[in-house]
């Protein structure tokens, strides 16, 4: 079963690129959603709907000017730091793949010229 993970950051946020990066880097799949673009700070139409209240709650009271947030299925926020430390556990409790490594095999031609007489 695997669950949705978001990525709430800005462009040009390191850290969000690290998490990004770590998510990648444990195989997990993600959503990144740009807080700005979305405007999720300010109030529009479809806010109700669109999680923007929870990100505005979370960003400005629990994890003040923190960013990425990250949330995992319909959690609650969380801060990098936790993020981090779901994503690795949801790596560690995914079904292991086997990979079959073959060794390559080395062909030898052997090159004769014949001599017409």
């Amino acid at each position: 079963m695997s669950q949705r993970i978001r990525v709430y950051g800005k462009p040009g946020c390191e850290v969000c690129v690290a998490a990004k990066q770590k998510l990648d880097l444990l195989g997990l799949s993600y959503e990144f959603i740009d807080s700005e673009a979305m405007k999720l700070h300010e109030l529009h139409e479809g806010w109700r709907n669109d999680d923007s209240i929870n990100f505005t709650t979370a960003y400005e009271f629990y994890f003040p000017n923190s960013l990425p947030l990250l949330r995992f299925g319909e959690g609650d926020f969380v801060s990098y730091s936790e993020g981090m430390k779901l994503a690795k556990q949801l790596a560690a409790a995914r079904p292991k793949t086997t990979i079959t490594v073959i060794e390559p095999v080395t062909v030898s031609f052997v090159h004769a010229e014949l001599a017409l007489a």
